[in-house]
């Protein structure tokens, strides 16, 4: 069973184990060809190609009623009915298996139940944060958790974000602040991550916090230095649309010196915080793709000089983040003149950021019933 969750680098997915039933191993039919031609060369190793099972969305069609918080999720919900009515069929052969229904069979009306209310915390999450009152005028403010740590993921994590944000009608008087509050572990690189999540033009503001727990790790911290040849962007010729160039922080860099422009100004950073940190990494990559994306891709006619430093926040604990964004409340309220104004928060880039991010705002998951049924 192997869904979108560990879509990394085409060598971690060597590592990634399947979960076959009696010699079958089912994956999910939207992975990308390579994603595809790795998993077909598992299941050769492993002697099961010929009972390999690509389980297309088109699987859930015949389910009546399904509702998702994301598209994406259609894909794993696929792939997860098609291993548990495989191993029913199978345990059926061989065994006396308890009736759920009149007939013996699950009905497609308790797939879709099952389905619409099973929930991950920290995915596609939603939590609405106490609202802020002045003068009659009204903030919602909604927090949007997403564990998106893959570059697969996070443009999943953008296209559930957006399709957010179509839900709020431009007839009406509501003026939508959207802010990113972002991390990521340092095993990673970090550039295919942030790279998305600029392209997307979403965000007025961005914090980069970190979460107040780490997955243990024997690997260093490659800091600002260590990632300056790394390829950021790639320029597409407009007439031809075929790629011609590359270009990477150092490369960005030197075109903005070269138009007078500097990338050195700091952004809005806690008192006494270490620069050589992850997030002020992480913050100086964004800042410049904001400049020369702005500057060189858009070529504005009228460029400024250096980037909107209270655009981006670094080093605040993630609980302190979210205080601030509540703060910047009245900047929304002073932008609708009367009417009610709505933040946008996402948070993603990491489990932990997100676990960070929940107990801020005091979510608790609560305690299991102890039992399971399929209404």
């Amino acid at each position: 069973l192997i869904g979108h969750e560990e879509q990394q680098e085409e060598e971690e997915y060597e590592e990634e184990e399947g979960i076959g039933y009696n010699n079958t191993l089912f994956v999910n039919g939207s992975n990308t060809p390579q994603v595809a031609n790795v998993l077909r060369t598992i299941a050769r190793e492993e002697e099961m190609e010929s009972s390999l099972q690509l389980v297309q969305d088109s699987y859930l069609d015949s389910i009546p009623g399904l509702n998702f918080h994301a598209t994406h999720q259609r894909g794993n919900a696929a792939l997860a009915l098609a291993v548990c009515q495989h191993a029913i069929s199978q345990y059926q052969k061989h065994c006396c298996y308890p009736t759920l229904s009149n007939n013996g069979d699950v009905t497609k009306e308790q797939i879709a139940a099952a389905l619409n209310n099973t929930f991950w915390p920290g995915r596609c999450h939603t939590l609405t944060l106490p609202s802020s009152n002045n003068d009659n005028q009204e903030v919602s403010l909604k927090l949007r958790c997403d564990g998106a740590h893959t570059p697969i993921s996070i443009n999943a994590c953008i296209n559930w974000f957006q399709s957010i944000l179509t839900t709020y009608s431009e007839t009406t008087s509501d003026s939508v602040r959207k802010v990113l509050i972002f991390n990521c572990g340092h095993e990673r690189n970090p550039i295919p991550l942030l790279h998305t999540l600029h392209q997307s033009g979403l965000f007025d503001r961005v914090y980069f916090s970190r979460a107040d727990f780490e997955r243990p790790s024997a690997m260093p911290k490659q800091l600002l230095d260590e990632w300056r040849k790394e390829e950021i962007l790639t320029i597409v010729e407009p007439m031809s649309g075929e790629e011609c160039a590359t270009v990477n922080y150092e490369v960005m860099c030197n075109t903005l010196k070269e138009l007078g422009m500097t990338t050195s100004s700091d952004a809005t950073e806690c008192d006494g915080m270490n620069k050589s940190t992850w997030q002020h990494t992480l913050a100086s990559i964004w800042k410049v793709l904001d400049l020369y994306h702005s500057q060189v891709v858009e070529k504005k006619s009228h460029p400024s000089t250096n980037v909107d430093s209270k655009k981006v926040v670094v080093g605040l604990k993630v609980v302190d983040a979210i205080e601030d964004i509540k703060k910047h409340q009245q900047e929304a309220l002073r932008e609708v003149n009367g009417g009610k104004a709505s933040v946008e928060i996402l948070v993603t880039g990491s489990l932990y950021l997100v676990g960070s991010a929940l107990e801020a705002v005091g979510w608790e998951e609560g305690e299991s019933e102890g039992r399971l049924s399929i209404h």
